[in-house]
């Protein structure tokens, strides 16, 4: 307790969580855009390749606006259970504790 608040680290840690959840959602969609077609895939009748590169455009910029969301909801997860370390580390919580924060802040 500090200046009046209480901090509940588990609160954190299960917040953190989720935040990992959807990042790692995130890379699910990234990983299915489909980036890496050729514009022979969009015919070759006239005016093809216009909708190709539309196309091109579209999914790189989708691409990358997903990888950007994935990387800011990992950077939550990872503030957040740095915060929750920071917290039961600060309140003499056991090494254990500590330890296994630790390693779920390696496996994000």
């Amino acid at each position: 307790m500090s200046d009046g608040y209480t901090v509940n680290p588990a609160a954190l840690e299960h917040d953190a969580l989720q935040f990992d959840d959807w990042s790692k959602e995130l890379d699910a969609v990234q990983e299915a855009i489909p980036v890496t077609l050729s514009s022979l895939d969009f015919s070759v009748i006239p005016g093809a390749q216009d909708v190709y590169a539309a196309y091109q455009r579209a999914a790189d910029a989708l691409n990358a606006y997903v990888g950007e969301g994935s990387k800011e909801f990992d950077g939550f997860a990872r503030a957040l259970l740095k915060s929750a370390i920071l917290y039961l580390e600060a309140e003499g919580t056991s090494a254990d504790d500590v330890a296994r924060l630790n390693q779920e802040m390696d496996d994000l």
